[in-house]
């Protein structure tokens, strides 16, 4: 029985792996029970099964214990969500509406504004609603902003999809409490009193605006913030095309550039210990803030918290655990970020990293060029691995230049937004420093042409149907693949190779 156990040791275990795993089967489990994929249901069971026959075969029932609570957690926690976050309708066609405006979005024919704390005909309603604003006049739409208090007469009224015709949630109406769409030609402004955050907002993009022109200001406020509202669709197209997108979202790459610049702070003051942990988790909260909460700096900032925390507590800091400590937290906070492309490509990238970037530094180890060229194109082949059957599912499409795009972006990249993310902070106090932009702004030209550039040259791949199952299937392949799988070489390609032909079967099979 010894040796049984030590032929069928495959992983090395780490219990926060198990509680990600755990909640986000029940997560899984619970979602396509309703909504009757069985073929996905069977999936997650297989994959379930092979990681609790591994825990009793090695007598790891605490393991086993901690999966099945967390399992419960999970499936309780998706089915609360959802019936908590779905909302009667009613019908208030043709009455009065007043709500504050939370953001903005900008179309061809119309505005969509996203509206909380409304009130129809003067009675709360309970949850946040879309109002698509169209103007039928010459005089054009009313100026409106963020945190601007509005009222308007509800023209039409629709319900809003909560799933789409696959099944699958609607992430952006779960998350933000929509419970109904309305359409309007014509809004008064109440009250343009601004918020906290969008009182920071506005003028950190002011002051960028000061120093760069509207296309590099833009890209930048993008890039710090996450906010794409203005940001010109053509410079977003290019940096698609030239498959470094992820640079206008906030991610883990601005987290630890925050992050490196509050520790350089805080040690030519010399502070350190538990006063260093708590002023940058006080500011990464503020940083947070203002980019509304986004699955993936929640993600990054967890993980650098405990990053920080790890040498205080005399643990060694592990890179898989962190993620998935990261990853419970959310689901458990929002389940529907399972589901969330933007938290799956966040999640994703880190776990490519993690998972496959040393197998990749030591084929490389012998060739000649220099360390951090090869870590960078590590890296790049990393996450493009590691996001690619996310890419096929939602786009249909894969960018190879991104390779090396990334490579030679990248770098550049970091260097200019680190100078500038230190003169728009301390802009709000000194605002005569958004003089030193006016000799970044070249510098951003000729990145954009670049990456413009790249983006022109760029020859997508297009890809073979997918779906979730085809996802939990290529995760599995990722997990045997990685440095975690304890086989020796030929085994852990006989496994490797054995999952590739099922993948391939599977997808023919859609």
């Amino acid at each position: 029985m010894e040796n049984l156990r030590q032929k069928f040791k495959l992983f090395n275990y780490r219990p926060l792996v198990l509680v990600f795993l755990g909640i986000a089967s029940g997560i899984l489990i619970n979602h396509f029970i309703s909504y009757q994929t069985a073929i996905c249901v069977v999936g997650i069971i297989l994959v379930v099964g092979v990681l609790l026959f591994y825990s009793i075969l090695h007598k790891k029932f605490k393991y086993f214990a901690i999966f099945g609570i967390t399992f419960v957690l999970g499936f309780s926690t998706y089915a609360i969500f959802t019936n908590t976050n779905q909302h009667k309708q009613l019908n208030y066609q043709y009455q009065y509406a007043i709500g504050t405006i939370s953001s903005i979005k900008t179309y061809d024919n119309c505005l969509c504004l996203l509206l909380e704390d409304v009130e129809v005909d003067n009675e709360p309603i309970g949850y946040n609603v879309e109002v698509y604003y169209y103007n039928s006049s010459q005089s054009g739409y009313i100026a409106l902003k963020a945190g601007a208090r509005i009222g308007f007469n509800i023209s039409k009224q629709k319900e809003v999809a909560y799933y789409s015709e696959g099944g699958l949630p609607n992430t952006y109406v779960f998350n933000n409490n929509i419970g109904a769409e309305f359409t309007t030609y014509e809004i008064k402004l109440l009250d343009e009193k601004d918020g906290v955050r969008t009182s920071l907002l506005s003028r950190i993009r002011d002051n960028l605006r000061f120093g760069l022109n509207n296309l590099n200001s833009e890209m930048i406020y993008s890039a710090m913030f996450g906010d794409k509202t203005y940001l010109n669709h053509d410079l977003y197209d290019a940096y698609k095309g030239a498959g470094v997108a992820h640079l206008l979202a906030v991610s883990g790459l601005h987290v630890g550039l925050v992050v490196a610049i509050i520790y350089w702070i805080l040690n030519k003051l010399k502070v350190k210990g538990w006063y260093r942990v708590a002023i940058v988790v006080a500011l990464l909260f503020g940083y947070a803030y203002l980019c509304n909460f986004s699955y993936s700096i929640l993600r990054a900032s967890i993980m650098a918290i405990v990053l920080m925390i790890a040498p205080i507590m005399f643990r060694e800091y592990d890179l898989l655990s962190s993620i998935c400590f990261a990853g419970a937290a959310i689901l458990v906070i929002e389940p529907m970020a399972l589901f969330d492309l933007s938290a799956q490509l966040s999640f994703g990238c880190v776990f490519g990293i993690a998972m496959l970037t040393p197998t990749f530094q030591r084929w490389f180890k012998k060739v000649p060029i220099p360390s951090g060229i090869k870590d960078g194109f590590c890296i790049s082949l990393s996450t493009i691995i590691s996001t690619a059957v996310f890419m096929a599912y939602y786009f249909k499409q894969l960018q190879p230049i991104s390779l090396i795009s990334n490579i030679i972006i990248l770098p550049i990249f970091s260097i200019l937004f680190t100078i500038v993310f230190i003169v728009a902070m301390l802009s709000l106090i000194l605002p005569f420093v958004c003089y030193a932009l006016n000799l970044i702004n070249p510098l951003f030209e000729w990145l954009n042409w670049a990456i413009i550039f790249m983006g022109n040259i760029a020859k997508p791949i297009m890809t073979p149907n997918v779906n979730y199952l085809t996802i939990i299937l290529f995760c599995v392949l990722l997990a045997f693949a990685s440095k975690y799988n304890l086989y020796k070489r030929f085994n852990k390609f006989t496994m490797v190779s054995a999952c590739v032909g099922v993948l391939a079967l599977q997808m023919a099979l859609i």
